[in-house]
């Protein structure tokens, strides 16, 4: 499993690949992308940035953060990322290049308060679980500029919503595949985000259990269609 790290622009979200493999057993897929595999503009040539100290301090010091800098991180008792030990790579890769993460305990309402507002200066972390499988239920929701779904990403231009709004108005496949492509690049080129993973589910049934088929929203599994084979 190879690792990665990469910095947002504000130095709101990172990411270590490897928490696939030491926090989740390999239950997971690396995220290149913004996009899991299956939906439409899902790329599976697209690459996200290797893992590369020097190369990390060298952008640093030409953004004239040579020395590094502190942030601070809001957590709270019932944290899953700082629970589940996601939290300490994260601080553990970004301290290797001079970013010092100061974690906060706060009620978990005010630990995420400041989000709401430009230039809040913290690093996060979060989850998104689609409401439906389109693409559009992931960039409209991360970068227009009318969403208010996701809080403190902050990331928004004309362009970007011009784009993201052609491929809700297009009815044609292969025209809002190629947008899509064109967005989940913009993730990886500009960084506004950094994705960890996407999960991988696993439904154990008995060998005479017929009609069980995944779904890649929840729930995972839709009974109605599922039966039960005569011994």
């Amino acid at each position: 499993m190879r690792k990665r790290t990469v910095l947002s622009l504000e130095g709101q979200v990172v990411t270590a690949g490897a928490a696939v493999q030491w926090l989740r057993d390999g239950l997971g897929v690396v995220a290149e992308g913004l996009l899991p595999p299956g939906l439409s503009g899902f790329d599976p040539a697209l690459r996200a940035p290797e893992h590369n100290v020097e190369a990390a301090r060298a952008l640093m010091a030409r953004a004239g953060y040579a020395g590094g800098f502190d942030i601070e991180y809001r957590s709270w008792d019932s944290d899953e990322f700082r629970n589940s030990g996601l939290l300490d790579l994260v601080i553990e890769d970004l301290r290797a290049i001079g970013i010092r993460i100061r974690v906060a305990m706060h009620s978990a309402t005010d630990a995420r308060a400041p989000l709401a507002n430009r230039a809040h200066g913290q690093i996060f972390c979060g989850n998104w679980y689609a409401d439906f499988p389109d693409p559009d239920n992931f960039f409209y929701v991360f970068f227009h500029s009318d969403s208010t779904a996701i809080p403190g990403v902050n990331f928004h231009s004309a362009e970007l919503d011009r784009k993201i709004v052609a491929a809700r108005h297009s009815n044609e496949s292969e025209q809002r595949s190629a947008i899509y492509r064109e967005l989940d690049e913009m993730v990886v080129r500009d960084a506004p985000v950094a994705p960890l993973f996407h999960e991988r589910l696993f439904v154990i049934h008995a060998p005479g259990v017929r009609g069980v088929r995944m779904s890649l929203v929840a729930p995972p599994v839709r009974y109605h269609n599922v039966w039960c084979e005569q011994a």
